[in-house]
């Protein structure tokens, strides 16, 4: 059962909460959120292996998939995405 530790300020979550999981009976932290004061919410995955920001009306995501031969970088802006690899090349614009 996953459980979270982190702290509120007047009803609303703040700073980095800590999200644990009870794998095979060995509590570890599973991700990271951030919850910046200008609204930004940052995400740290760290089973899954990715990261996530998303400013305050969610007109910019940007993003991180770590795969283990390449790292996909996710930016989202004004309603354009594209992916790409490390070295640039663009996988896809939509």
């Amino acid at each position: 059962m996953p459980v979270a530790k982190g702290h509120y300020k007047d009803n609303k979550k703040v700073g980095t909460w800590d999200y644990y999981n009870d794998n095979n009976h060995l509590i570890s932290v599973d991700k990271q959120i951030t919850y910046c004061q200008n609204g930004t919410i940052k995400i740290d995955h760290l089973i899954e292996r990715y990261s996530i920001e998303i400013n305050n009306d969610t007109s910019v995501v940007i993003g991180y998939f770590n795969h283990d031969l390449d790292t996909i970088k996710i930016n989202c802006q004004n309603e354009m995405c594209s992916l790409t690899l490390t070295d640039k090349r663009e996988l896809k614009v939509f």
